[in-house]
């Protein structure tokens, strides 16, 4: 049975519920998010405390919840507010957080399967007592932002303005919306078979990575990432328009590749064999193919701001060389002061990365002293499979985001292309370590036709290395003759060390705070590299 809403020490306010955003109902609000902000999945500074929470403005969208309770019309408006909060170091973000109210058993649907969504309890006055709730739990809401795309709206609040935007005629047939409840640093939404959108929910001043990538590949006309076809920004005073969604042409799918290299990989442990490691090759060959056209597409065009590629001269790879330098110190002190918790196989491959310490030196003073490093240009910049849809015979890439972790300004850096194929070659190798850590080799009864631990992970090497091997040669075939490729195929792979290590010490930053138990692969990485 379904508990009801509470109705003590609920606020109440007069006439409607988004008297909410007005004096004085604002403070309560105010109060009471920054302990849920600090709460999602999609709170980027986890490491920190949100202090408070200011509502800067509310756009005013039409809605209208199913089993809506207030006779007066309540209902017919969501609020898509944008809320500064400032954290414990005195920083400052600003978070998307769309809002709407729902009461009767709307609201005890809510308490029973998504309280997650609930942000407060909220009495009307005259009317019933129910929720405020994240909008985007609501179908009818995700709806109205698909037909505000369509016509090309504007709403405004508090100086401020959001505007949807489609990429051409935008035709709809009534799709139905669903979210899609697993993303982390955004939400995304599923519009029927035609379309797919993302509500950014940490928004920065300027057009995101996403939107001007998404922008350049859909009007040079590559067909191997979804189709730009519409987005959403805000406008705030004296600051540059912020992308706060974007709708793309859905691609039909199987899932991402990162599930399909582990469900490939958990029937290949099982009967490993030469021939299931070249079914899957083949596969990784055309992935291959796919960043590298991508990679050309993205150096084709010398007439648009941002995208013209540049060459990668020494001044660049002596500063990249540094950094990696550095970063690698870092890392290593960090390790260092948590050795005794680490495996027994995260100790030996650090002591492995210690003793050739030197020989990474030699690699980095190489790189400086190339005469050729082919160009900088527009990158994926966070590729690994993850990021990589898988049609059934054929790849998709997705997500032109780049590091979360990074700056918007870094995020829109003109990088090497060999950056991608750095990330994709290191995935490989996580998906061989994920995929070996699930397998249940000590699970009996076992055939005697098993492999032993050691055979298995002999077997998972060679896999993770004739899939980079092949998607290599992929991306090779592609950029042959163009400028992608340093005309010196030697530089190709001092470079591509290069950015391989570089991967697996942001790897290494990454577990040491928050997976501590698979610090060992991004460490084998480097041990291999390095030895």
């Amino acid at each position: 049975m379904n508990a009801p809403v509470p109705t003590e020490s609920v606020l109440e306010v007069p006439s409607r519920w988004d008297a909410l955003f007005d004096a004085p109902s604002r403070a309560a609000l105010e109060r009471a998010l920054p302990a849920w902000i600090a709460a999602r999945r999609w709170f980027r500074s986890k490491s920190k405390r949100v202090e408070s929470a200011h509502v800067v403005a509310a756009f005013s969208m039409p809605f209208h919840a199913d089993g809506s309770c207030d006779p007066r019309a309540s209902h017919a408006t969501a609020r898509v507010a944008l809320v500064d909060v400032v954290l414990d170091d005195e920083a400052r973000e600003t978070y998307v957080l769309p809002l709407a109210f729902v009461c009767g058993e709307r609201a005890a649907r809510f308490q029973a399967a998504r309280p997650h969504a609930i942000v407060m309890p909220l009495r009307v006055k005259g009317g019933e007592t129910g929720l405020v709730v994240d909008a985007l739990a609501l179908e009818g809401f995700l709806g109205e932002l698909l037909v505000a795309i369509q016509r090309g709206a504007t709403f405004e609040d508090a100086g401020a303005a959001l505007r949807f935007a489609a990429l051409g005629v935008l035709e709809t047939a009534g799709e139905t919306a669903s979210l899609v409840d697993r993303e982390q640093t955004n939400t995304s939404v599923i519009f029927g078979e035609r379309f797919v959108g993302k509500i950014v929910r940490k928004i920065e001043p300027g057009e995101s990575p996403a939107l001007e990538v998404g922008r350049f590949l859909t009007g040079v006309g590559y067909a191997h990432a979804p189709a730009l076809a519409g987005f959403i920004e805000v406008e705030r005073p004296g600051a540059p328009a912020s992308t706060l969604g974007l709708l793309h042409v859905l691609v039909p799918n199987r899932g991402d590749a990162w599930e399909h290299a582990l469900g490939s990989l958990a029937q290949f442990l099982v009967a490993p064999s030469a021939e299931r490691i070249d079914v899957y090759a083949t596969l990784a060959e055309k992935l291959g193919r796919r960043v590298g056209e991508m990679h050309v597409a993205l150096t084709s065009r010398v007439d648009v701001a941002g995208f013209v590629p540049e060459p990668l001269d020494a001044e660049t790879r002596a500063s990249i060389a540094k950094a990696v330098r550095i970063e690698l110190g870092r890392v290593l002190e960090a390790l260092g002061a948590r050795s005794a918790s680490l495996s027994d196989r995260a100790r030996a491959a650090l002591a492995d990365v210690r003793a050739n310490v030197k020989r990474l030196e030699d690699r980095l003073a190489e790189v400086a002293s190339l005469a050729d490093a082919g160009v900088v240009s527009r990158v994926h910049g966070d590729l690994h499979l993850g990021q990589v849809l898988f049609t059934g015979d054929d790849f998709a890439l997705v997500d032109f985001e780049g590091e979360p972790a990074r700056t918007m300004e870094e995020r829109k850096a003109k990088r090497s292309p060999l950056v991608d194929v750095a990330g994709m070659i290191r995935s490989f190798h996580y998906a061989s370590s994920s995929a070996l850590r699930a397998h249940p080799v000590s699970s009996p009864p076992a055939p005697a036709a098993t492999a032993s631990p050691a055979e298995l992970t002999a077997w998972a090497t060679r896999w993770q290395r004739d899939a980079s091997a092949a998607f290599l040669r992929g991306w090779r075939a592609a950029v042959i003759d163009t400028i992608v490729m340093p005309a010196n195929p030697a530089a190709t792979t001092v470079l591509l060390d290069l950015f391989l290590v570089e991967k697996a010490i942001y790897e290494a930053h990454y577990e040491l705070d928050n997976r501590p138990d698979w610090i060992d692969i991004p460490l084998e990485g480097l041990s291999e590299l390095l030895t």
